[in-house]
């Protein structure tokens, strides 16, 4: 769904700004690699946590200023370092930089990241920004190419500066975007949605990017994960559950017919969780190796009254 009004339900005190580091590895996070610098938290926020109490309220609304039912406000993500909330205006080719009034968190617009500079840096013409993430400091967008089903990017930034740190090459169309805690991966799910007459089908995929060794593109470790292996004749064919659905025209592959759009990560990032909606099913990545684990049918659902509990 897209929308133009963010609506946000804070805690009455406020926001927490706590930035931690990798629970992985001693390797320094993203925070002290890069010299971001953090705001600092307030002991009120700080005392409510500890204590357990949480109480929402809508604290306020944010208009994008596009036109209703246009690709404006719809992922939004907030990064406890800079306590700004990046939001998505697809639109605009932007991310919408909020910031948050003291004491109210009443979000009002700060600024913003203009995605023409990812786009020069990574050599390609880009359309929809589709999703942000933000953890750690840092800002990581997902943008698909100006033909969906070219291969997108990656483009990461600081969220102290909004300055562009890399650009990394995703697969077609990444909807998703996520950062994990401890900012050192970043996933995309990326969909592979074919034109509309299925002349141009890219096949779905998951991409890793792994910032332990630096974030210039040349350090980075960006790893595609495929689901070739699952095509009929492939090494992993048999492993595709019965009750994944698989619906395209005649001569569709499956790694083409698989369309990854959501995926979450556990805590210490070592399995991604993918959301197929089209196929419902699931696939399961361990995120160092780069490699899917297995596929997941979701079954099926009777709504039928009289089977009603």
């Amino acid at each position: 769904m897209k929308l133009k009004l963010l609506a946000l339900a804070v805690a009455s005190a406020g926001l927490m700004t706590a930035c931690g580091g990798s629970d992985n590895d001693d390797s320094p996070s993203p925070i002290e690699a890069l010299g971001i610098e953090c705001v600092e938290s307030t002991d009120d926020a700080l005392s409510i946590a500890e204590q357990g109490t949480l109480t929402l309220s809508v604290a306020g609304t944010y208009e994008s200023g596009n036109e209703f039912d246009t690709a404006s406000a719809e992922i939004v993500s907030y990064d406890s370092c800079s306590d700004q909330l990046y939001v998505v205006n697809a639109e605009e080719q932007t991310i919408d930089v909020l910031a948050l009034a003291g004491g109210t968190s009443v979000p009002s617009f700060s600024s913003s990241i203009d995605l023409s500079t990812a786009a020069a840096d990574a050599g390609i013409d880009i359309g929809a920004a589709n999703s942000v993430s933000a953890k750690q400091g840092l800002v990581a967008v997902a943008i698909e190419a100006d033909t969906k089903q070219d291969a997108g990017l990656i483009a990461l930034y600081r969220s102290d500066t909004l300055e562009l740190i890399a650009t990394y090459t995703a697969g077609a169309l990444p909807d998703m975007v996520t950062l994990s805690e401890d900012g050192r991966y970043i996933l995309t799910a990326n969909e592979g949605e074919p034109s509309g007459d299925y002349s141009n089908d890219p096949e779905g995929s998951v991409t890793i990017v792994d910032l332990k060794d630096g974030f210039s593109a040349e350090d980075a470790v960006v790893t595609q994960v495929s689901f070739a292996d699952f095509n009929s004749g492939g090494d992993r064919a048999g492993e595709v559950p019965a009750d994944v659905r698989l619906a395209g025209p005649s001569g569709t592959t499956v790694a083409q017919d698989l369309e990854p759009e959501y995926l979450a990560l556990n805590s210490d990032a070592s399995t991604a969780w993918v959301a197929m909606q089209e196929n419902n099913a699931m696939a399961i990545i361990d995120v160092a190796a780069g490699t899917v684990t297995s596929l997941v049918g979701l079954g099926k659902k009777r709504w039928s009254p009289s089977l009603a509990v």
